[in-house]
C-alpha cells in the first residue's frame, strides 16, 4: 500500500514537469511573438523613398507657401503640418501603396491610402488618398542635394 502513494507521487511528477514544460514553451511563444510586435507594426518604407524631398529645388528648406520639403523614415512621412505612419508596404504598377494614418496640425489621425511612387531618377510622387485636407492629387518632390 505504501507504494501506491509513491507511485501516484512519481505519476504527479511526471505530470507536473510536463506541465511546466507546456508551461515554459508557452512563455516562449508568446515573449518571441511579443518581440516580433514592433517589427510587425512598423512598415519598413522602400529604402529608395527614404530621405529629403523638395518640391523647389535647390532650395531644400521649409519656406511656408513656397517650398515644401518632404522626410520620408521607416515608419512614414511628413511636409508642412501634415505627417503619415505608414503600414502595409504593397508594391504595383503605380508606385508602391501603404495603409496610413495620417494627421494635419493638431488635428485628430485619420485612415488613408497612400501611394509613394519613384520616377525620372531623382523624383517622387506622394498620393494621398481618403484624408479630407489635401487633394488626392499626387504631389511631385526632388531629392535635396546629399540626401
Amino acid at each position: 500500500m505504501q507504494s501506491m502513494p509513491c507511485i501516484a507521487v512519481k505519476q504527479d511528477d511526471a505530470s507536473a514537469g510536463a506541465h511546466a514544460g507546456r508551461a515554459r514553451l508557452a512563455i516562449a511563444i508568446v515573449a518571441a511573438a511579443m518581440a516580433m510586435l514592433p517589427t510587425l507594426a512598423a512598415a519598413k518604407t522602400p529604402k529608395e523613398f527614404l530621405g529629403k524631398w523638395s518640391n523647389n529645388l535647390p532650395r531644400c528648406e521649409q519656406v511656408n507657401g513656397e517650398v515644401d520639403v518632404l522626410n520620408v523614415i521607416d515608419s512614414g512621412f511628413e511636409f508642412y503640418e501634415i505627417g503619415c505612419e505608414l503600414h502595409r508596404p504593397r508594391r504595383g504598377p503605380n508606385g508602391t501603396t501603404f495603409a496610413a494614418q495620417c494627421y494635419k496640425g493638431g488635428s485628430p489621425w485619420h485612415s488613408a491610402k497612400v501611394i509613394l511612387r519613384r520616377f525620372g531618377g531623382d523624383k517622387i510622387s506622394v498620393r494621398i488618398l481618403n484624408f479630407p485636407w489635401v487633394s488626392s492629387d499626387p504631389d511631385t518632390f526632388e531629392r535635396c542635394k546629399g540626401e
